[in-house]
């Protein structure tokens, strides 16, 4: 870098401005190598400064090959809105789709395909619906070209693809859960554990997600298989070698155990809050706040619902969880995070410490944020947690309402219900049924 910037400094622009152009986009690939926040917010300049000499008019190639790298550094980039620097991204990817055609450039074509499905899973801006819809789209064009690709690339598509139909809103959900599988799976094939280990843990991950989730198959068999691919991905992973491999694979293990239907429940929810202790470790608050505040949102519900110990001590311990969940768990980069206020507002419903009056509005705050998210833009369970929260509020109403609030509890409960069968989800089945019958034992 230190030799870009000698010759900088005695050769003017005007002078060889091809070559002014070219050192200057060097010194931000260099700067690159250490992508702290200066050295990026530098690396935009310089690259920025070659584009003057750089045309699309004059150099077609080298201009759509800087975009492509813009695109990079924009996604990477530390400073500014976080929004912002990603629409810049999908910018210079366009641009650079301009000239990478696929038929003047099938490899990186595909690579920017890639790239692009993989940022349209995390944008921020636009209905989350249609980016993913909008991720799927490139990443299957990019699949298209697979072969153009290497190793690691076709790993890293097979396996956004699968995220994408994890979360995907539109279609089918059991049928998107099934083509997430298959995704994961042809990605796992393509590695070995000896050759790309993070990334074969990270494959036994995504299938122990998939699988936590799938709809075929029956739900208590689907988390014994979730469980044994977890401890795969734990095997593979130590947490020296990959930490935050690691603490993945704890917390999404608790999750397993947190919804596991096989064995006691009290053992299962032990074993839960035992891996999220475990994963808040390495996702300590100081480092990773969003990450520190997500486990703890997880840690929140499996107190509430321990079995072992004094019930009004772990809903204590579960609200301050959940508290804390909300100071950090960022709502811009985690589509979930309208469920803490929910599982925040069930907690308040049940304690037995303060003020029953007090407890009951603040759970009617929490829930008046995440009643307000659309249901196409939720998950069934979430959907249905939510109306479970909506008809204990309505159970709450005041006498003069009451028939009316009594009402609308045994439609909420009901809803819940379409989702929370005794089959798939016997706890919240079970409780469930008993406001219901509450609610409509009391009506006249």
């Amino acid at each position: 870098m230190e030799f870009y910037q000698r010759v900088l400094r005695w050769l003017p622009r005007r002078l060889a401005p091809w070559t002014w152009a070219r050192l200057k986009q060097r010194l931000a690939e260099s700067l690159l190598q250490d992508p702290q926040a200066e050295n990026i917010e530098q690396a935009i300049t310089y690259y920025r400064q070659a584009m003057e000499v750089i045309t699309q008019e004059a150099f077609p190639r080298q201009w759509a090959a800087i975009q492509h790298q813009l695109a990079f550094v924009y996604r990477a980039r530390i400073h500014g809105e976080r929004a912002e620097n990603f629409e810049q991204a999908i910018t210079c990817y366009g641009q650079a789709l301009e000239v990478f055609t696929r038929a003047a450039a099938p490899q990186t074509w595909a690579q920017i395909q890639s790239e692009l499905g993989h940022l349209y899973l995390y944008r921020v801006r636009g209905e989350r619906a249609a980016n993913i819809e909008q991720a799927i789209a490139h990443l299957r064009q990019g699949l298209e070209e697979i072969d153009q690709l290497s190793i690691s690339e076709m790993w890293g598509l097979q396996n956004n693809l699968g995220y994408a139909h994890m979360n995907r809103i539109r279609g089918n959900r059991a049928q998107n859960v099934e083509q997430a599988i298959e995704h994961y799976r042809q990605g796992i094939e393509l590695i070995t554990r000896n050759e790309f280990p993070a990334q074969c843990a990270l494959s036994q991950n995504n299938l122990g997600t998939a699988y936590a989730h799938r709809v075929y198959g029956g739900r208590a068999r689907n988390i014994e298989h979730a469980l044994e691919y977890f401890r795969q991905g734990l095997d593979i992973a130590s947490r020296a070698a990959f930490p935050h491999v690691w603490a993945t694979l704890q917390k999404n293990l608790g999750d397993a155990y947190y919804r596991r239907i096989d064995g006691a429940r009290a053992d299962n929810l032990e074993q839960a809050i035992a891996c999220y202790r475990q994963a808040l470790e390495v996702a300590r608050r100081d480092a990773l706040p969003s990450r520190w505040g997500q486990i703890q949102y997880l840690l929140g519900r499996a107190y509430h619902r321990r079995v072992q110990g004094e019930h009004a001590d772990n809903l204590e311990q579960a609200i301050e969880c959940f508290r804390q969940a909300l100071e950090t768990y960022d709502e811009e980069g985690h589509p979930h995070y309208s469920m803490v206020p929910v599982h925040f507002a069930a907690a308040c419903l049940d304690r037995a410490h303060g003020d029953h009056a007090e407890n009951v509005e603040e759970a009617r705050r929490h829930i008046d944020f995440a009643a307000r998210v659309e249901r196409d833009d939720m998950q069934p369970e979430d959907w249905a947690d939510v109306q479970y929260c909506l008809g204990r509020l309505a159970l709450e109403a005041p006498s003069k309402d009451r028939v009316d609030s009594l009402q609308r509890a045994v439609e909420y409960f009901k809803c819940a219900l379409t989702v929370h069968t005794e089959e798939d989800a016997p706890y919240e089945y079970a409780e469930i049924q008993k406001y219901l019958k509450a609610a409509q034992d009391e009506l006249p």
